[in-house]
């Protein structure tokens, strides 16, 4: 959950406070391997006017599929602490956008387009705190985000931004999720390397007895 402030387009006269209170998503999103993966949510925004502003309600709706980064494994994130993570989250959907107050109109369909970063802190193996900052960007949206108004153009015209803080519950079968999951190859050859020089300094036979070092020792 979190605050929303509607970009554009927005009516001569209202707009919201900065940021207002509320937006709400609920996502589930499924990781191929320990950096790449899929997501798909639904959000919720209402609207509302702030005190000096021309007084509207309007409700927001959407659902968005996308591709989801595990930007903190690319660089190394978990180097600097074992708890931090960070995502990068970018795809589309569809919205639906209704004025319901002091004139309802009817329903704005339009495709969206999301870009988001999504810093995150490990709790526990199953649960991490989060926060997310996300920009919207609207495609053939008729009405204004207060539902005053007709919107002037319907290119790609249409933003949104969200901030948002939540919980990652994670569900899988495995003891660590892929988000904080790390292997650092060179560290498992280095121990492999010493384990073959242990192998090979007790096996061998120096005093040319017919035993190995280590049942002499």
């Amino acid at each position: 959950v979190g605050v929303t402030k509607p970009v554009r387009p927005v009516s001569s006269g209202a707009y919201t406070n900065t940021p207002s209170l509320f937006q709400a998503d609920l996502g589930v999103r499924y990781m191929v391997n320990d950096k790449f993966g899929f997501n798909a949510d639904f959000g919720y925004n209402n609207f509302n006017s702030d005190k000096d502003s021309r007084d509207f309600d309007s409700r927001y709706y959407r659902v968005t599929l996308e591709g989801v980064v595990n930007a903190g494994h690319i660089v190394g994130l978990h180097k600097l602490h074992d708890r931090l993570g960070l995502l990068l989250h970018g795809g589309m959907g569809v919205s639906n956008l209704k004025g319901t107050d002091p004139v309802e109109t009817g329903d704005d369909w339009m495709l969206n387009f999301q870009a988001g970063i999504t810093p995150q802190i490990r709790l526990s193996n199953s649960v991490a705190l989060f926060g997310d900052l996300s920009v919207l960007g609207h495609v053939r949206q008729d009405i204004t985000f207060d539902g005053l108004g007709r919107a002037s153009t319907r290119g790609f015209d249409g933003m949104l931004v969200n901030a948002s803080v939540g919980l990652n519950i994670y569900l899988g079968n495995g003891d660590v999720h892929s988000d904080w999951y790390t292997y650092d190859v060179q560290e498992k050859i280095d121990n492999l390397t010493a384990d073959v020089e242990k192998m090979a300094t007790d096996y061998a036979d120096d005093d040319k007895d017919g035993v190995p070092n280590y049942i002499d020792r």
